[in-house]
C-alpha cells in the first residue's frame, strides 16, 4: 500500500483528486488532505508518506518551498497544478510527474503506477539495518520470520506459516492461527529467505509449508489441500517436482 497526502489550498480540487484515487488507484491510501505548506510539512514529519500530490500555487508558501523544507524525508512527488509554466522547475526538483488540472484519469493512473514501481524498487533495495537484522533472526537457531507491515515488525515462528501468496508487489502470509499478514515485499524475497527449509514453490503465486499439506488432488497441475482446509493450486511447471519430493505416484 502506498501512503499519500494531497496538498492543495483548493478544497474542491483536493477532494476531487481524493475521489479519483479511491476509484482508480486503490493501492493508494490517502492519509489526509492539507491546505497549506505548513500543515503538509507537519504531516510529512509525523506520518512520513511515500507519495505527495502537490499543488504549486498556494497562499503564503508554494509547493517548491515545501520540498526545500522537507529534504531530509524520502517521498515521491507528483505535482498537480493548473499552470504548465512550472514544468521546468518541477523537473529540476526531481518530481516524479506533473499533472495539469483538470486531472486526466489515464494520466493519473499512469503516474501512480510509476510511483508504485519506484517506491517498491527503493524499498526492496534498501531494507533497513534493523529489518536486515530481524530477517537474520530467522536462522536455524531461532526459526523466526520477521514480517514488516505498516503497523511494525511482527515475528512469527516459521513452523506457524502455512503458505505465502503473491499479489503483485505484495505478499500475503497465511498463518496456522488463520491470521493473514500483508507485507510489501514480493514472493521472490520470501522464496530466497525460506530456501532449503520446509517450503516449496508450487505455483507462480504460492509457496507452501509442506508440513501443513493434508493431501494432493490430481488434476492438470493438481491441488493441495492444507490441514486448515485451504486449497492451493499446483501449476504444471511445479507438479513433477512436488510429486518427486513427496514420492507420490499418480496412477
Amino acid at each position: 500500500m502506498i501512503t499519500a497526502i494531497i496538498v492543495d489550498d483548493e478544497s474542491k480540487g483536493a477532494k476531487t483528486l481524493h475521489l479519483l484515487l479511491q476509484k482508480y488507484c486503490p493501492q493508494v491510501k490517502v492519509i489526509t488532505l492539507c491546505d497549506s505548506v505548513a500543515s503538509a510539512r507537519e504531516v510529512i514529519t509525523k506520518e512520513k508518506p511515500n507519495l505527495v500530490f502537490l499543488d504549486i500555487e498556494m497562499p503564503f508558501e508554494n509547493g517548491f518551498r515545501l520540498l526545500e523544507q522537507t529534504k531530509e524525508f524520502q517521498f515521491e512527488v507528483i505535482f498537480t497544478t493548473a499552470y504548465n509554466h512550472y514544468a521546468i522547475n518541477a523537473i529540476k526538483s526531481n518530481a516524479l510527474d506533473y499533472l495539469l488540472k483538470p486531472i486526466d484519469i489515464d494520466e493519473l493512473v499512469e503516474s501512480v503506477k510509476k510511483a508504485e514501481q519506484k517506491i517498491f524498487k527503493n524499498d526492496f533495495k534498501k531494507i533497513t539495518d534493523f529489518e536486515s537484522m530481524m530477517v537474520k533472526l530467522m536462522d536455524v537457531q531461532n526459526k523466526k520470520l520477521a514480517l514488516s507491515s505498516q503497523d511494525g515488525i511482527m515475528l512469527v515462528e516459521l513452523s506457524d506459516v502455512e503458505y505465502f501468496e503473491a499479489d503483485s508487489n505484495y505478499t500475503y502470509v497465511y498463518l496456522t492461527s488463520k491470521k493473514k499478514v500483508t507485507v510489501s515485499k514480493t514472493l521472490k524475497v520470501y522464496e530466497k529467505i525460506v530456501e532449503g527449509m520446509s517450503f516449496m514453490r508450487v505455483h507462480n503465486s504460492f509457496i507452501v509449508n509442506f508440513n501443513h499439506i493434508e493431501k494432493y488432488l490430481k488434476g492438470d497441475g493438481g491441488t493441495l489441500i492444507m490441514k486448515s482446509g485451504n486449497q492451493i493450486p499446483v501449476s504444471r511447471a511445479y507438479k513433477q517436482e512436488l510429486l518427486n519430493k513427496f514420492e507420490i505416484e499418480v496412477y
